[in-house]
């Protein structure tokens, strides 16, 4: 399937073995564990640049929505495959296609609730402005960015009553890369780049951007990360099952403690691997 990589995990029907098979062929590596149900693999992919809670590194998926999604499969048992596929526009459209089954960790927009149907949150993520250092400017609502240079990764969504915003009353650009964002505010082409603040603060210091960049106070928007199924997936009547599992690891502060494993694991991989 051209660059795109699986991780594939199944199993076999004695759950009292654990069995690990690890074949590599082109592409494609594939994992067998025991313990599972024999079905179709719920098919995964998930942001490629947004860490700690989504990115990839050597093309293979990760993140703190993936790490919530794939524990929930092993506990109930479903298989799955985990698949690199490139820049974020392009996972939603695999998404909207039916060629990916579950998107892990997104925003909602009315425009992707046409193809997706969406978990209870995972998380919230502040949105914030980011901008050169010394060349910060006063920010308290949407009406003071009007006019000025902005940028934000392809496919990125800020929620309905940003987006529209963005399209009408600034001068935005869409960079396919995240670290395109911070060469133009380098270069002084753009007056900031809108971005998750957990994330830009994670770039800023894996790029070389550390205390060059600084994200101003004020959140834009406060949103809130989900599970998506495809409209198109056999899979999505999982979602009834994977609510209850999301609450539970919520108050059991599971998510907060996956935040600081992915940020370390995303900082310490090398920076041609991990950063797209």
């Amino acid at each position: 399937m051209g660059n795109s990589i699986m991780i594939k995990a199944s199993s076999l029907k004695h759950h009292w073995q654990r069995v690990v098979c690890l074949v590599y062929i082109g592409s494609i590596i594939t994992v067998c564990q025991t313990g599972m149900a024999t079905t179709e693999p719920v098919k995964i992919s998930t942001h490629p640049s947004y860490p700690p809670i989504m990115f990839q590194i050597n093309k293979v998926p990760k993140g703190i929505a993936l790490d919530v999604a794939i524990d929930i499969l092993d506990q109930l048992k479903v298989p799955y495959e985990l698949i690199f596929s490139g820049p974020w526009n392009r996972v939603l459209e695999r998404a909207r296609q039916g060629k990916i089954d579950l998107v892990a960790g997104l925003y909602y927009s009315e425009e992707r609730a046409t193809y997706l149907d969406y978990s209870d949150s995972i998380m919230d993520d502040h949105t914030v402005l980011f901008v050169w250092k010394g060349k910060e400017f006063p920010y308290n609502t949407l009406a003071d960015i009007k006019g000025k240079r902005g940028t934000a990764n392809l496919g990125a969504s800020f929620g309905t009553a940003v987006d529209p915003f963005l399209a009408t009353e600034v001068k935005m650009q869409r960079v396919v890369q995240s670290i395109q964002n911070y060469r133009l505010l380098e270069l002084g082409r753009v007056d900031f780049f809108i971005f998750g603040l957990f994330a830009g603060q994670a770039q800023a210091n894996k790029l070389g951007f550390g205390g060059k960049v600084v994200a101003l106070p004020t959140p834009v928007v406060t949103e809130k990360i989900f599970l998506g199924f495809s409209k198109k997936s056999p899979h999505k009547h999982l979602l009834q099952k994977i609510n209850p599992l999301i609450q539970s690891k919520i108050t059991s502060k599971v998510i907060e403690k996956l935040y600081e494993s992915n940020l370390q694991a995303y900082l310490q991989a090398p920076e041609t691997t991990a950063t797209n």
